[in-house]
Parts: C-alpha cells; sequence; structure tokens
C-alpha cells in the first residue's frame, strides 16, 4: 500500500515545475521592475537636461 504521506514522483514533479514557474515569474516581475526605473531615469535626465537648457537661456534683463 502506498503511504498517504510520501508525495509521488508526479506530485514531486508537479511541485518543482511550480518551483521553475514561480521563479521566473519573480524575475519577470523584477524585469519590470527595472524597466520601469530605466524609464523613470531617462524621463528625470530629460527632464533636468531641459530645465538646464532654460537655465541657460534665462537672464534677469529679460521680462517674462
Amino acid at each position: 500500500m502506498l503511504d498517504p504521506i510520501a508525495p509521488t514522483d508526479a506530485v514531486r514533479n508537479l511541485l518543482d515545475a511550480y518551483r521553475v514557474f514561480s521563479q521566473e515569474m519573480q524575475n519577470i516581475g523584477q524585469a519590470k521592475a527595472n524597466l520601469v526605473k530605466s524609464i523613470i531615469a531617462r524621463v528625470d535626465a530629460e527632464r533636468v537636461e531641459q530645465a538646464r537648457e532654460k537655465l541657460k537661456n534665462f537672464s534677469y534683463d529679460r521680462q517674462p
């Protein structure tokens, strides 16, 4: 008779597959987070550059 507590090979394989799937999902989530950070950094860098350009052209003598 089979031991009801001991997992069969099929259950073990399924658990292993789930672990791999779970890890891949975490990797995808981390990749998405990294992509968002990269996009934010690029947008921030563009805004900084635009602000620098505005400051270069700024003069106290000019009227708004």
